[in-house]
């Protein structure tokens, strides 16, 4: 009999030691020595569906630890934290990889940093997004924009441009956007571009009428929206009660995501409150984290209805 330990990313985010006992002799032994490991380790479980061979065993997934929508919650509400408007300055790329925790960055295409500043995340394992800046209700001067004056060749050229000049992402959310996110037929055709590009959207829901989410789940793409904007005050305590609020957020519903800037104000505070969200029980994860982990609940949902009836 071997035993092989193999260390893995559970779809949770939380990294877990599972052993997988495969037998080559003494076949007789498998099942007390897997319930053996079981005991001394309660906290892992594989998270795989595919089947496995027959002689194999795993260590199940603990009832008491399903909780109501299964073991992708298991370790208990998780967080995704988005910086926003990343590109015109390198400082903000260092100091928040020197804050150790796993944020996603969303970096505008097209600005002096952007290739930069995504090498850099990549190098130190945080996650990339492209920060497409869109037609807002009051004009912007800002960088090229997707417009609602586009034919759906140049609304698909100039994403695939935004993609090229940000690598590494693995997904993308409006930088703007309150009037191009409520036009169906734009926001159909920037989804077929990512479903394209096997990649996410996060709606920032800068406007209450924002269908672009919609569009993505139509067009099954896997998406979130914005639950909070941590600094649009730009004091620390106010900044702080944000914060908190999207951790009440991920304690109600399991997940959260919230979208900040690299203002200095903010930085403070996640450089300060980070570990004590840790230390409640909060994990950080990952944008593509959250959205598996929300894929992982839909399905387990699913799974229980149908077991019900």
């Amino acid at each position: 009999m071997t035993i092989l330990p193999q260390w893995k990313l559970a779809r949770q985010a939380r990294l877990g030691l599972t052993f997988t006992v495969i037998v080559q002799d003494g076949a007789g032994l498998i099942k007390p020595l897997t319930a053996l490991l079981c005991l001394l380790l309660p906290l892992t479980w594989s998270a795989s569906s595919q089947a496995k061979p027959d002689n194999t065993l795993a260590c199940p997934v603990p009832k008491s630890q399903l909780g109501e929508y299964g073991p992708a919650l298991a370790y208990g509400p998780a967080l995704a934290i988005v910086i926003d408007d990343l590109g015109y300055r390198l400082q903000p790329a260092y100091e928040l990889i020197e804050l150790q925790s796993k944020l996603t960055l969303s970096i505008i295409p097209f600005t002096p940093y952007s290739k930069r500043m995504a090498e850099l995340a990549n190098q130190a394992f945080l996650e990339v997004m492209v920060h497409a800046p869109m037609e807002t209700l009051e004009p912007r001067p800002w960088e090229p924009a997707l417009m609602s004056n586009m034919t759906e060749q140049e609304v698909s050229q100039l994403s695939l441009d935004m993609l090229d000049a940000v690598p590494y992402a693995k997904g993308l959310n409006n930088h703007g956007g309150s009037l191009l996110t409520q036009r169906h037929e734009h926001m159909s055709w920037l989804m077929n571009v990512l479903a394209q590009q096997h990649l996410y959207f996060v709606d920032s829901k800068t406007t209450a009428e924002s269908v672009a989410s919609r569009q993505a789940t139509e067009t099954g793409i896997p998406n979130h929206s914005r639950d909070i904007f941590l600094d649009n005050i730009r004091e620390p305590q106010a900044i702080e009660k944000q914060l908190l609020k999207a951790e009440k957020i991920a304690q109600r519903d399991g997940l959260a995501l919230a979208i900040g800037h690299p203002h200095p104000e903010t930085l403070e505070v996640l450089r300060e409150q980070l570990p004590k969200l840790r230390e409640r029980g909060i994990t950080l994860v990952t944008v593509s984290e959250l959205l598996e982990m929300s894929k992982n609940r839909t399905n387990y949902a699913r799974q229980a209805n149908q077991a019900a009836e």
